[in-house]
């Protein structure tokens, strides 16, 4: 590369080659940027952050948003305390602007999430207490700061639950306030999904197709943030929000119903661990509650446990129900494995294995197999000394585990 040229100019140059038809070029041009990014910090700082200028190219605004956060997740220590001021409020700036734009690409609005969030997380929980009340109050400027508020609330949670694997007090101190916060977060991200619902649908009347995708979005963004603070939030708290009813109620709308599905799978895979039985079984009631009311409502729990020929086929390969059949029953398999003794009466314990007999004698072997594993751990349960599992108490599975069976059985002795 051309002496006399300044780092920012080098920089570039390397971008634009990594995009070359020559090979030799594209790997001088890779092992330029891997230098840079191990060189000195107080001179990549100034040059990654120039690089999101919104003059410049997507493609170089996209790697130098990669370039800041990889900055912040692995070098923030070696920054001088003014420079971790001032990659704070360019993280805020940067979020503001790629909103101010409207039409700004996913990527950017995710870069620029995913930066404030490592930033915030760095600076541990002082920070996160600060910025929330901006994020949510922001949310109601546009669809943009919506979608960027619930996703920095998602890269937030993911980092501190996922890819932080240091403990110690400070994690501790901010998964405190993240807690905290919860009775807050949750009716924001509940009242996002019911606000640019109801908005989706009056442009998609008035045939304003561009803000029906600018709502859908922030409804996508608002359940990819559940997905992730469901992970770890304490039961009680879950239970007693709206979150269950909005993710159930999200199963009717063709658009969101597989990413609501993903919510309650993430619930329904949680176990007891420090969180007290009787709070325990309340989620896990409340979820089979409004799951099997909801399969009811879309005539999923059929009489005799034989679906409408329509709808059987709409399960089956190819249907428009499907993946959307193959992830209900995932979930409700995951219900019954781990929690079929936190159902509360013997009208629910009924009502899912009768919705459970319904995927088992479909004929579709893709669905039906999905649920041959949850008879086998009801039968253990059932029959406690061949390997059931303990503090299940066999009459709360017994009698109507071994009728359902039986009629499992016989559908597949009468399957082709």
């Amino acid at each position: 590369m051309a002496a006399g040229m300044n780092m920012l100019e080098l920089v570039l140059q390397a971008l634009s080659s990594l995009h070359s038809p020559d090979a030799a070029q594209r790997k001088q041009a890779v092992a330029f940027v891997e230098q840079f990014k191990k060189g000195d910090v107080h001179a990549l700082l100034p040059v990654a952050t120039s690089l999101t200028g919104q003059s410049l190219p997507f493609e170089v605004q996209v790697a130098g948003f990669a370039l800041l956060t990889e900055l912040v997740k692995t070098r923030w220590g070696e920054l001088a305390d003014p420079e971790k001021s001032q990659l704070t409020q360019i993280a805020y700036q940067n979020v503001a602007a790629v909103c101010q734009q409207g039409s700004a690409a996913w990527p950017l609005k995710s870069k620029a999430a995913v930066l404030l969030a490592a930033v915030v997380r760095q600076r541990g929980a002082a920070a996160y207490n600060e910025v929330l009340p901006q994020l949510l109050g922001s949310a109601g400027d546009n669809t943009s700061q919506a979608e960027v508020a619930c996703m920095v609330l998602h890269f937030i949670s993911e980092d501190l639950t996922q890819f932080d694997v240091a403990g110690g007090e400070h994690k501790r101190q901010f998964l405190s306030s993240l807690t905290a916060s919860v009775e807050t977060v949750f009716p924001f991200l509940c009242q996002m999904l019911q606000q640019h619902f109801v908005a989706a649908i009056e442009c998609q009347a008035a045939n304003r197709a561009e803000e029906v995708q600018a709502h859908s979005r922030v409804i996508s963004s608002s359940l990819s943030a559940l997905t992730t603070w469901v992970e770890w939030t304490p039961m009680p708290r879950i239970t007693s929000s709206n979150v269950i009813d909005a993710c159930t109620f999200f199963l009717t709308a063709v658009d969101f119903r597989l990413q609501a599905l993903d919510v309650l799978k993430q619930i329904v895979g949680r176990r007891r661990a420090t969180e007290q039985q009787k709070d325990y079984e309340a989620l896990m009631d409340k979820v089979a509650t409004l799951l099997l009311d909801q399969c009811t409502k879309q005539g999923l729990l059929a009489p005799g446990a034989q679906l409408p020929a329509g709808l059987s086929k709409e399960l089956d390969y190819g249907g428009s129900l499907e993946e959307f059949g193959k992830r209900l029953c995932t979930t409700l398999v995951g219900l019954g494995d781990g929690h079929f003794q936190c159902l509360a009466t013997d009208e629910r314990r009924l009502q899912y294995l009768q919705q459970m007999l319904v995927f088992t004698r479909h004929p579709y072997l893709l669905l039906s197999s999905l649920s041959l594993p949850l008879w086998a751990q009801l039968l253990r349960d059932a029959l406690p000394h061949v390997g059931g599992a303990a503090g299940v108490a066999p009459s709360l599975v017994s009698p109507m585990t071994a009728s359902a069976m039986m009629q499992a059985g016989a559908a597949g002795d009468g399957a082709p």
